[in-house]
């Protein structure tokens, strides 16, 4: 077992300020997590107070500005109502291409993962296809729904929803990924 650690020594050489914290701390065998609770329960002095007291009032700043913004009010909201948003509207173009964007960037994520999983020696396990599935029958929803949305906001207006958002491009690859699955699947 290690002795005891001369506090009475590190103080003095602590105080002394001719060594940093940590060779001090390596020099008594001691951790310097030790050391910075053995120093605030005993009440040590720092060596710099000009930077003691800037941290201190680093602390106090930091903490009323989170009070600040947990505070309604000081967000220029009302106490009883949300506190107002900075964002933009996004056009519902712009949304339609992020969605499809996402869509198939979530489909080619399964391809890889299906391909890496062919090749390699181990089959894919019924929880892998049962995710993958559970994924895939989301991401339909998904469409459904972002189609239902450009038939509401255009009037139904098909030429445009093409241009907007390729939901036929989305069903083709959701439609190849379905199939991909099912062959392996019979495998």
């Amino acid at each position: 077992m290690a002795p005891a650690p001369d506090w009475d020594a590190i103080r003095a050489a602590y105080a002394a300020g001719e060594l940093a914290v940590e060779r001090l701390c390596a020099l008594h065998g001691i951790g310097t997590t030790r050391f910075y609770q053995r120093r605030k329960q005993e009440g040590w002095p720092h060596r710099r107070p000009d930077l003691a007291a800037a941290r201190e009032r680093q602390t106090l700043a930091a903490r009323a500005a989170r009070a600040a913004r947990a505070t309604p009010a000081a967000n220029g909201a009302a106490a009883d109502g949300p506190p107002p948003t900075r964002r933009r509207p996004v056009s519902g173009a712009a949304l339609g291409r992020r969605l499809q964007a996402q869509v198939l960037a979530a489909i080619e994520r399964l391809e890889r993962a299906g391909a890496a999983a062919d090749a390699s020696a181990t089959p894919a396990t019924a929880a892998d296809r049962e995710r993958d599935a559970r994924t895939l029958t989301a991401l339909v929803r998904l469409m459904e729904q972002a189609k239902a949305l450009g038939g509401q906001r255009r009037g139904g207006n098909r030429q445009q929803d093409d241009h907007d958002l390729d939901i036929d491009a989305l069903d083709a690859a959701l439609a190849r990924h379905l199939q991909s699955l099912r062959r392996r699947g019979a495998d």
